[in-house]
């Protein structure tokens, strides 16, 4: 599997560099307006550009065939599924640690007051990925690469609902209300990406190209 992940980074190497250094700029920016709204969208956004380049792998696999040769390699398909998850849990982390460290090297310069209440909107961000890669990877299987501008339409879509059907059904009040949504906003995209894992397989290993 090894080998797959390698690959698929490979393969979306400069998306990944190029979402990277988009975010820590427009994060300093949004930080250095010390604008409320800014605050938040500057602290979950990264995540979501940074972790939705491993979609890509998808639209690369399907340009050049490569996704018709590989199931023809001495592996089993669960490893390729596995690969494709792992390479979009690995961009995930790469986000939570550039918001991370740009938003403390923003607090070191005077510009943005840090606080633990900050580390919310990351988890939100995380959550938001989560959910986002949830539904695209089994949709692409499904709909084909052909439809990635639907699925990523789709993704997004099910990620804000999925936030916004939340927070209905748990409208917290109280000192840690903001740290308990958190929590519960990271634990349903999980159990979600971890559903979508299982599903994904089920389909690959019907799919024939």
């Amino acid at each position: 599997m090894r080998g797959f992940l390698l690959s698929n980074l490979y393969s979306i190497e400069r998306s990944v560099k190029g979402y990277t250094l988009l975010s820590i700029v427009v994060m300093t920016i949004l930080l250095m307006t010390n604008n409320a709204t800014a605050l938040k969208i500057s602290l979950f956004l990264p995540i979501v550009w940074i972790a939705t380049t491993a979609l890509e792998t998808l639209k690369h696999d399907g340009e050049s065939g490569w996704n018709k040769y590989e199931i023809t390699l001495p592996v089993k398909r669960a490893h390729i599924i596995k690969s494709k998850y792992f390479t979009f849990l690995l961009l995930v982390i790469l986000g939570i640690v550039v918001t991370t460290l740009t938003m403390l090297a923003i607090s070191l310069l005077g510009f943005f007051h840090f606080t633990f209440t900050s580390f919310n909107y990351i988890g939100r961000g995380v959550a938001m990925a989560l959910c986002a890669g949830a539904l695209a990877y089994p949709l692409t299987y499904i709909l084909g690469t052909k439809k990635s501008d639907t699925v990523i339409l789709s993704s997004i879509g099910f990620s804000i609902g999925m936030w916004l059907l939340l927070g209905s059904l748990f409208s917290l009040s109280g000192q840690n209300s903001d740290e308990i949504f958190a929590v519960i906003h990271v634990v349903v995209s999980v159990l979600c990406f971890t559903l979508s894992y299982f599903v994904c397989r089920v389909i690959y290993s019907r799919k024939e190209f």
